[in-house]
């Protein structure tokens, strides 16, 4: 199995002006728009990371063996947004597109889910790898603020600092709230971590 990105997102969560805001960077002042347009990339592909979600709408290609002996085929990424197509190798091997009289897309999971319709079957595949591919979009329309703010202080504390934690008359670790933000939109079986700050 494999997933691959296949169109990436056409922004970022975070415009360059939301960031100077919060870093209290003046609009004019444009010699750290460079560094701080890659801490934005950077506080995105962290929180997507963390959390097994994608934030901005991107096209994947899932790759599979076959067709799964149940009814549901999960689709990582999440939200999702729509399958754009299932293709197949058949017996004879030839290429085929699965009609759409046969699954239905069901975004209202998390993660989403390719779901055979009443009655239907999967069809049978040749025996090989990458046998069934899937095409489908993921990404939210509108990210949710929390993950956002999150993705903001990651982008001030590297703005402002050059090292994991900061030193004066305590060391506090910084991002510990943005990952608390993480946590709390970490798809489950994505990643074995755990959020600073989530039991306390």
């Amino acid at each position: 199995m494999s997933l691959v990105q296949t169109i990436a997102p056409e922004s970022e969560p975070i415009s360059l002006e939301e960031a100077k805001d919060h870093c209290h960077v003046e609009t004019d002042f444009t010699e750290d728009d460079g560094k701080l347009e890659a801490f934005i990339a950077a506080a995105r592909e962290s929180c997507e990371a963390r959390t097994g979600r994608q934030l901005v709408q991107a096209t994947y290609v899932l790759r599979l063996s076959g067709f799964p002996c149940g009814d549901v085929i999960e689709l990582d990424k999440p939200p999702l947004v729509s399958v754009t197509s299932i293709a197949y190798v058949d017996l004879d091997g030839e290429t085929q597109t699965l009609s759409t009289d046969v699954y239905e897309a069901d975004p209202y999971t998390t993660p989403g889910r390719v779901v055979l319709k009443y009655g239907q079957v999967w069809p049978s595949v040749r025996c090989q790898r990458n046998a069934v591919i899937i095409t489908f979009v993921a990404g939210y329309t509108e990210v949710p603020n929390l993950l956002k703010q999150g993705m903001l202080m990651r982008i001030a504390h590297w703005y402002e600092n050059r090292e994991e934690t900061i030193s004066g008359t305590i060391i506090a670790n910084v991002p510990a709230s943005a990952d608390y933000c993480d946590g709390l939109f970490k798809v489950m079986g994505t990643l074995n971590y755990q959020a600073e700050g989530l039991d306390e």
